[in-house]
């Protein structure tokens, strides 16, 4: 057996222990993570504090971890919320084919499991069948978000029969006026809903992605998006409003307490869930993936940051190779100094 071939069934093993991994944390945070108390709050930093430290010690740097890559910053939507508006650069050139097919390999390498692809809009990339069938080969499990405009029967087949696992599509109202008013695209919500449908039907686990407001909160529109999604078979994949991109310094956005109690009546192991599958219980313990370090994120332009959501950079690919930046970060003060909170560290006061 030569020695690429070697290298990549090892870093296949290495995905699959991962990924396994990953799903037993999964089924384990679903069934202890329901009311917050000191076994589950036990088990959950078990994991993170002793089982994951552990695996990348003996395993590799990135073990189990999420890469999270924007392939693009290109979009067909004006969101007013877009939180993509936090890395966008003009005149500074995105990352190639080759520079992004290179981070993919380095991210298996380095014992990452999940490769979560996003943007912008990442079905606009010209190259997007060569990253999922990259990562697919080396045994990764490939997700992506998109605003569902292009998920058409050929475009979700073509994803099915690459292997993609899961697909996330945004959905702000229930209402197609509204929604396709909100986006500035006419004719979005109805594709959206189609895409929905499609990917169901084809085998790739869809859900739909909705943002907590005060205004949806309060009207009942955020239960119409849940009421939609339930009756396609979906599930729903919450976000709270977060002061980033778009909504950058606007304090009025950022939900008190009372609204996140509000919302948290919505979560439904199996159904509803906030941000991470085992945050699907009212009384469910909210933690932040990336100052867990659970995942990473790469810009469009090879910046590394702990989310997309923050603006905190720590290197770039262009320059080093992405382990060392990644764990750079995770030994940073942000991610060391990082404290519970109830709700998205992004809008800590």
């Amino acid at each position: 057996m030569g020695k690429e071939k070697t290298s990549s069934v090892r870093a296949g093993l290495r995905a699959g222990a991962s990924q396994g991994l990953n799903k037993a944390r999964s089924r384990l945070a679903e069934r202890f993570s329901r009311f917050d108390d000191p076994l589950s709050r036990l088990i959950l930093a078990a994991y993170k504090d002793a089982l994951m430290p552990s695996m990348r010690m003996m395993s590799a740097p990135l073990f189990g971890a999420t890469a999270m890559i924007s392939l693009t910053y290109q979009c067909q939507c004006q969101c007013p919320h877009c939180g993509s508006r936090t890395n966008q650069q003009k005149n500074r050139p995105e990352l190639s084919r080759g520079q992004i097919i290179d981070l993919i390999k380095q991210c298996s390498k380095a014992g990452t499991a999940n490769l979560y692809l996003f943007g912008g809009e990442p079905l606009l990339h010209p190259n997007l069948d060569d990253f999922v069938r990259t990562a697919k080969g080396l045994g990764m499990r490939v997700s992506l978000d998109t605003n569902g405009y292009l998920l058409d029967s050929d475009r979700v087949k073509s994803l099915a029969a690459l292997g993609t696992d899961h697909v996330r599509v945004s959905l702000d109202h229930a209402r197609p006026r509204l929604h396709d008013a909100f986006r500035g695209v006419e004719g979005l919500h109805a594709r959206a809903v189609q895409g929905v449908r499609l990917c169901l039907e084809n085998g790739i686990r869809c859900d739909v992605s909705a943002v907590a407001t005060k205004k949806n909160l309060d009207n009942g529109d955020l239960q119409a998006i849940l009421d939609l999604a339930g009756g396609l078979g979906a599930r729903v994949r919450m976000l709270t409003s977060i002061m980033c991109g778009g909504w950058e310094g606007k304090t009025r956005v950022v939900l008190s307490r009372d609204e996140i109690a509000q919302m948290r009546k919505l979560l439904k192991p199996g159904r509803v869930y906030w941000e991470s599958d085992w945050i699907n219980h009212p009384k469910a313990v909210f933690s932040c993936a990336a100052l867990d370090r659970l995942m990473f994120h790469v810009t469009a332009f090879g910046d590394v940051q702990p989310c997309c959501y923050m603006e905190e950079k720590f290197g770039a690919v262009t320059n080093e190779p992405l382990s060392d930046i990644v764990l750079r970060m995770w030994r940073s003060d942000l991610t060391r100094s990082y404290r519970r909170f109830h709700d998205c560290p992004v809008n800590r006061p």
